[in-house]
C-alpha cells in the first residue's frame, strides 16, 4: 500500500527520551545555576507520594494493555482501543504516571529546575508524540475513537 499512512503512529521521538532530556537539562541547570530547595523532609514525602501514585496508575494502565493484548510501543500497530480501567478517566494515564514519576525523581533529588521543566516536557510530548498517536488512533479506530475522545479528557 504505497502512499498510505503506516499502521503505527509514526512517533519519531520516544516519550522516555522527552522526559530524560528535560530531566538532564534540569540537573545541569541545578548544578550551574542552583535553585532554592524545599526542606528535605517535605520534598521526600512529596516524592514518595508521586512514586506511589505513579506506580498505581502506571501499573493499572499497563495491565489493560496486557489484558487486551495490544502494545505500548508506538512503532507497532494497536490491536485494541482501550477505554476501560484508567482509560475511562484519562486518554493518557501512562504519560500521567510517567510525569508523576519524573516529578518524584526531581523532588527526591532536590532538582527544582528539573521539576520546573516538566511542563515544557509535557508540551513537547503533546506536540510530538500524543498528537501523532491520536491521529493514528483516529485513522485506526474511526468513530469509536472520536466518541471516546469526546467523552474522556486527555489528562485526569
Amino acid at each position: 500500500m504505497s502512499g498510505s499512512a503506516p499502521d503505527n503512529p509514526g512517533v519519531r521521538v520516544p516519550s522516555p527520551l522527552v522526559f530524560a532530556a528535560a530531566f538532564a537539562l534540569g540537573l545541569l541547570l541545578q548544578k550551574f545555576c542552583p535553585a532554592p530547595e524545599l526542606s528535605p523532609s517535605l520534598r521526600r514525602a512529596l516524592a514518595l507520594l508521586c512514586f506511589a501514585v505513579s506506580a498505581a496508575l502506571g501499573g493499572w494502565g499497563f495491565a489493560w494493555f496486557l489484558r487486551l493484548r495490544t502494545t505500548v510501543l508506538p512503532s507497532r500497530p494497536s490491536a485494541a482501543l482501550i477505554t476501560s480501567g484508567p482509560y475511562r478517566f484519562s486518554r493518557n494515564p501512562l504519560y500521567a504516571a510517567t510525569a508523576l514519576l519524573y516529578a518524584g525523581l526531581a523532588l527526591w533529588s532536590g532538582a527544582l529546575w528539573a521539576l520546573l521543566l516538566l511542563p515544557a516536557a509535557m508540551v513537547v510530548l503533546q506536540r510530538h508524540v500524543i498528537a501523532k498517536e491520536e491521529a493514528y488512533l483516529e485513522r485506526r479506530f474511526g468513530a469509536d475513537y472520536l466518541d471516546y475522545k469526546d467523552r474522556v479528557r486527555r489528562w485526569l
